[in-house]
């Protein structure tokens, strides 16, 4: 098999669209190229061919900040695949990686092909399972934890709490509540990472996709998240929310929930990483996996 590398974006883009399973949100190229916006890193697509016909494609690029390879749109999207006619080629073109290539949020289905080491998995609700109803949803917790919720949702009405959609102008508070949340661990603490992300809200707004829900207590913001549907899935893709007001998390994720049965959609995606409370929601999980060479 021969190799080459292919940094032109533009013959990348085309790469991409010829190969990508179109089932996820970040198999999209308009949504995951978004995630470049502030970086403007250049692509490096190792591109295999046998007898002159391609065969295949490994999409990566470089994260200069954090010294690795690593597919296109860097750590952030999951469901990752790869990009070949024939899956038994994998370990192939993996043996063509630099030095510190780093691969995450690798679809189960690539397990079958390559001894990947599994990772974190996707957390999801399937709503279907409890007939579109957040009423038997909340049923199906144990008594304490379903008086406790209600219990704390309750007060959010007391204190007529508002909740807005799709307001665009709450994009850099949810930043700022990210950050102050999370400190140095915070995905939107780099300026580049955050313009991603804004991009990638505004592609969404503009093609209708868009779910963002505002959390206000007394008139101001204490909570921002950002969702996105696509194809019968409605992801929550992040957000921020101050820590000082208790149970603001519990009260977005059922603003999400709802609005999710609301528009016809039964599968919510919260992402990977437990984040010390899925667990307790009664979510099922997807497996993840990654590869790393160094």
């Amino acid at each position: 098999m021969r190799f080459y590398i292919e940094k032109d974006i533009l013959r990348c883009e085309r790469l991409w669209k010829e190969y990508t399973p179109s089932k996820w949100l970040f198999d999209e190229w308009d949504y995951r190229i978004c995630l470049n916006a502030g970086y403007g890193y250049e692509p490096y697509f190792i591109v295999g061919e046998k007898n002159g016909e391609r065969v295949g494609v490994l999409p990566l690029w470089y994260e200069i900040k954090q010294n690795f390879y690593t597919f296109i749109g860097g750590t952030f999207p999951e469901n990752n695949t790869f990009f070949m006619n024939d899956k038994k080629d994998i370990g192939a073109f993996l043996n063509q990686c630099p030095m510190e290539t780093l691969l995450t949020g690798i679809e189960p289905s690539e397990a079958m092909y390559y001894p990947f080491k599994e990772s974190d998995p996707i957390f999801f609700l399937d709503m279907k399972k409890y007939e579109n109803s957040l009423e038997k949803y909340i049923t199906s917790f144990d008594k304490k934890h379903r008086k406790n919720l209600r219990y704390d949702l309750k007060q959010f009405d007391i204190r007529k709490s508002e909740v807005r959609t799709n307001c665009l102008d709450d994009f850099d508070r949810m930043v700022e509540l990210n950050v102050d949340r999370f400190g140095e661990e915070s995905d939107l603490i780099e300026p580049e990472m955050a313009e991603g992300i804004r991009q990638l809200m505004m592609r969404l707004h503009e093609r209708g996709k868009l779910n963002m829900i505002t959390l206000l207590l007394d008139g101001v913001v204490e909570a921002v998240e950002i969702a996105a549907i696509h194809k019968g899935w409605y992801y929550i893709l992040s957000g921020g929310r101050n820590i000082k007001v208790e149970n603001c998390g519990k009260k977005m994720i059922v603003e999400h929930i709802k609005n999710a049965v609301s528009i016809g959609v039964d599968k919510i995606n919260f992402l990977s990483t437990d984040s010390g409370w899925k667990s307790r929601w009664h979510l099922d999980t997807i497996p993840t996996y990654e590869y790393q060479n160094y």
